[in-house]
């Protein structure tokens, strides 16, 4: 889904995990990478895949979304499971660029018009949607104001 969109200069991957995402976004020419994580180890791990795959300045930050500073960013991602995203939603909302793009995924695809319809209460606008299988991925705009 990411490369369905232009390579944004500024990204955000929230629940890092492995990381993989974050080394995506770096190796397809994002300027600016932040990628956090609350679990610690998932940082560490995140970080060395980073390392073995030859990509450096991504900003790895073991701190919750809403602690984080940065904003503006182009493109913000998360693959989580729809009950935890919906916890972060307004916070990685307000980190966006006004014109940017959130992908979310994670999301059963039984959970897909319920987690639209939570996506719209909280000013965001779906733009694109993808099902894979059992899995689908839901890509928002902040909704204008």
């Amino acid at each position: 889904m990411m490369t369905k969109y232009p390579t944004p200069t500024r990204f955000f991957d929230v629940g890092t995990g492995s990381g993989i995402l974050a080394i995506a976004a770096k190796l397809l020419g994002a300027n600016f990478v932040c990628a956090n994580d609350i679990d610690a180890e998932c940082m560490a791990v995140a970080a060395d895949n980073a390392k073995n795959n030859l990509v450096h300045d991504i900003e790895f930050l073991s701190t919750p979304v809403s602690q984080i500073q940065e904003k503006n960013f182009d493109m913000i991602v998360a693959n989580i499971q729809s009950q935890p995203l919906k916890l972060l939603v307004s916070e990685i909302i307000k980190r966006v660029h006004p014109q940017g793009v959130v992908i979310l995924s994670g999301i059963l695809v039984s959970e897909k018009e319920d987690f639209i319809e939570f996506l719209r209460q909280n000013n965001a606008t779906v733009v694109n949607t993808q099902n894979l299988n059992d899995w689908c991925a839901i890509v928002c705009q902040k909704t204008a104001q």
